[in-house]
């Protein structure tokens, strides 16, 4: 059952972040990845919400697990921050594991 949850949510996560993605270039003239800037941001203060909500308000595991390991560690994922940061000219940035 946790595979299932991790997969679900990951694959919502992904499409949420690519197509968060494609909204942010559309409307972006430079070549700063800002895009994935507004998503590892917003997925990162989405995460420290939901594990706040977790401890104070006691939610299943199952949720934590769907919401936090699948969704939001699909939507966060931080291997395409190497593309951006080499297109616009920031090889050390690119360069960081």
């Amino acid at each position: 059952m946790t595979v299932l949850l991790v997969a679900v949510g990951g694959a919502l996560g992904a499409a949420a972040r690519y197509l968060l993605d494609r909204a942010i270039a559309t409307h972006q003239t430079g070549p700063f990845p800002l895009g994935t800037l507004v998503i590892n941001v917003s997925g990162s203060i989405a995460l420290g919400l939901l594990f706040g909500l977790a401890v104070a308000h006691q939610l299943p595991a199952s949720v934590v697990t769907l919401v936090g390991t699948g969704f939001l560690g699909a939507y966060t994922q931080h291997k395409p921050w190497r593309s951006p940061a080499l297109a616009c000219g920031c090889p050390k940035l690119g360069r960081m594991r």
